[in-house]
């Protein structure tokens, strides 16, 4: 977007279905602005994607009638570092939180609607309501209509004590803001290419459902938080904490079972509820069927009930207690769960699988080729790309055995030719070299001037007018 000064690709996107529109890159780009892809930058970038999506947390809670001290918490908790998934989907990167955003907006803004006691705000609520729900359905028409608006309107058909008219008013602005952001999806399609980055659905076979139902099961724990974020040290502190957790949301359960209290606004806690169950069952379905879902689309949904289960404890009145048993379950123990990971420098990501080997000699040795442009494969590319503070440009290949470009998470100037005039290099990261993929990078790109090792990188260098570039068009 700053390169080329516009917020639509020329040609060809990656989307893997989704168009980023109010998406985690509009925080980055003042950041990356400022002091270009370096870590620094995209440190900030997160830290103000963090602060919006507790804001968005604050806004509802006090829509659905919190105290502030109640919606600070229900803030706190959708960035609280205390599971798997928050650590990897929320605070490392802000994708799926960003998403929780923009429901919990979504939601607030039906909740004052509904009210009526804003009357001269109605207009712009209602503004606001309709170019959020239009934007998001141009990003992808499933999500809000699976996140939003089928729970919201169950909630709303369960509790029928508005007028007729508000409803269908309400309805009917959902419906026009659903369909005007579906035509603009098309309108956008039709000026760029959309490109997958990950493969269709795949069917599979009855005897790998059990299996896929295993892992599910260990995404929800995953999602919850019922083990150690992949940390050594802190398994006891974790299964406490996760303990606490289930403590806490079973009692605020059972009280609210026993009471009927009608405040504060209890249609957060009730769509979030829906929304689980809706998500759950698709995941379900979807994930032993299929092998493309992720329990991580869950975290919109369970972001949404724990705000409402937050800001239903205010009516209780054991609230003391059991609003200082969140604040030690899920701020507190994010903020010891942070503490551990900085001690620990782990040798797993949060999701368990192994951090790839140090970058340092890899990128002093790219330094020391005198070449600037080069290829590696996604994992290293970004990490090396960013470490080295914008002296080095790796763009995505993939080894199949023989390289051919990844247009998804790529820009468009990766697959020119004439970029790399003066020369361009090769990594092979760790695993990566075996004799196979080696022939088929000699046919496909040449034979190397020569090959540098460095911290069990094999980096293939290509000076200028060596090595072919016609695989770049495949």
């Amino acid at each position: 977007m700053l390169d080329a000064h516009t917020l639509l690709p020329a040609d060809w996107y990656y989307g893997n279905g989704d168009l980023w529109i109010l998406g985690p890159q509009i925080v980055a780009l003042p950041f990356v602005a400022a002091w270009g892809v370096t870590p620094f930058a995209l440190a900030c970038s997160n830290a103000l994607g963090l602060a919006l999506i507790s804001v968005c947390a604050f806004v509802l809670a006090r829509a659905a009638g919190a105290r502030w001290p109640v919606a600070t918490i229900a803030a706190s908790v959708t960035i609280a570092l205390y599971s798997h998934f928050q650590r990897e989907f929320v605070v490392e990167q802000l994708s799926y939180g960003w998403m929780s955003a923009k429901l919990m907006l979504l939601v607030a803004a039906a909740i004052v609607w509904f009210r009526g006691t804003e009357r001269h705000r109605l207009g712009a609520i209602a503004m606001f309501y309709v170019v959020l729900l239009c934007l998001w359905t141009a990003e992808n028409p499933v999500r809000p209509l699976l996140y939003f608006a089928l729970p919201f309107g169950a909630v709303l058909m369960l509790h029928r004590t508005r007028a007729a008219r508000t409803l269908l008013a309400f309805a009917a602005t959902t419906v026009v803001a659903l369909g005007a952001g579906w035509l603009l999806r098309q309108v956008l399609l039709a000026r760029v290419e959309m490109v997958p980055g990950l493969e269709s659905f795949h069917l599979v076979a009855p005897g790998e459902w059990l299996r896929h139902l295993g892992i599910l099961v260990t995404g929800l724990r995953l999602l919850y938080g019922g083990d150690a974020l992949g940390i050594p040290g802190a398994p006891l502190l974790d299964s406490a904490l996760a303990l606490l957790r289930a403590l806490t949301l079973v009692a605020i359960a059972f009280v609210l079972l026993r009471k009927a209290s009608p405040t504060p606004d209890r249609r957060p806690l009730e769509t979030g509820a829906l929304d689980l169950v809706l998500v759950a069952l698709v995941l379900i379905l979807g994930s032993t069927l299929t092998d493309s879902l992720s329990v991580r689309y869950l975290i919109p949904a369970w972001h949404l009930a724990l705000v409402g289960f937050v800001v239903a404890s205010q009516s209780l009145a054991e609230r003391r207690w059991i609003i200082a048993l969140l604040v030690v379950a899920f701020p507190l123990g994010g903020l010891l769960n942070a503490g551990n990971i900085a001690r620990a420098h782990s040798s797993t990501d949060a999701t368990g699988f192994p951090h790839p080997p140090p970058l340092d000699g890899l990128i002093e040795a790219l330094r020391g080729s005198g070449l600037k442009r080069g290829f590696a494969s996604h994992k290293f590319a970004n990490a090396a790309t960013v470490r080295s503070e914008g002296d080095l440009t790796l763009c995505d290949v993939q080894f199949d055995p023989a390289p051919h470009p990844m247009r998804w998470l790529n820009e468009h100037a990766c697959t020119l030719p004439e970029r790399y005039d003066d020369g361009f290099f090769v990594v092979l990261g760790p695993g990566e070299s075996n004799a196979a993929r080696d022939a088929a990078m000699r046919a496909t790109v040449g034979a190397p001037a020569t090959v540098i090792e460095a911290d069990s990188y094999a980096i293939w260098i290509y000076p200028k007018d060596a090595g072919r570039r016609d695989w770049l068009s495949r």
